[in-house]
């Protein structure tokens, strides 16, 4: 197999959150070409805090395109230059107040690569503990609990989890970090 030749790209859309093309591209199997659109987003981080009595930290916030309150793990956008490490627990501390110890990442998923270019890195945090209160930013308005693991896990059952890059944080969360 080989990789399809971009023939050409146009700007389409650009915000602070996402820039959209449109690029002409050619299948090297029949030689067609046609346009296919890319969503570049910035790369997003969660992470999950797991406190000294073995909950892990989660939120409540509305969400947009489900026009729900979302059940998720703390996070977000990853700053230029920041490395997913850094962008996690500064994400933890500003949602939720929270802080722990011994940071590690624990894999990366790729959102959706039919059309979006970015990545989306889960690092898992041990011993947190609110030691502030939040400081959210002026599109947040964010609710925080706490749920044991096999809970979590109940809620993704029962679909009251439905973000997939939620779901897939868990999962590396139980093959890397659960014993």
């Amino acid at each position: 197999m080989k990789k399809w030749n971009v023939k050409s790209t146009r700007g389409i859309f650009s915000s602070h959150i996402v820039k959209l093309e449109g690029r002409m591209s050619v299948n090297p199997r029949n030689n067609k070409e046609d346009e296919y659109y890319i969503a570049s987003f910035p790369d997003w981080c969660n992470v999950i805090a797991l406190t000294p009595e073995n909950e892990i930290i989660l939120i409540r916030h509305f969400r947009h395109g489900s026009r729900e309150f979302e059940i998720e793990f703390p996070g977000g956008c990853i700053d230029k230059g920041e490395k997913p490490i850094e962008a996690a627990v500064r994400e933890l501390k500003e949602e939720t107040g929270y802080t722990g110890s011994d940071a590690v990442l624990i894999g990366d998923i790729s959102p959706n690569p039919s059309f979006q270019t970015n990545r989306c890195y889960t690092v898992f945090v041990k011993n947190a503990l609110q030691t502030s209160t939040q400081s959210l930013d002026d599109g947040e308005d964010i609710e925080i609990f706490k749920a044991p693991a096999d809970e979590v896990a109940k809620l993704i059952q029962n679909g009251s989890i439905s973000n997939s890059m939620i779901i897939a944080a868990f999962y590396l969360y139980e093959l890397h970090c659960r014993n």
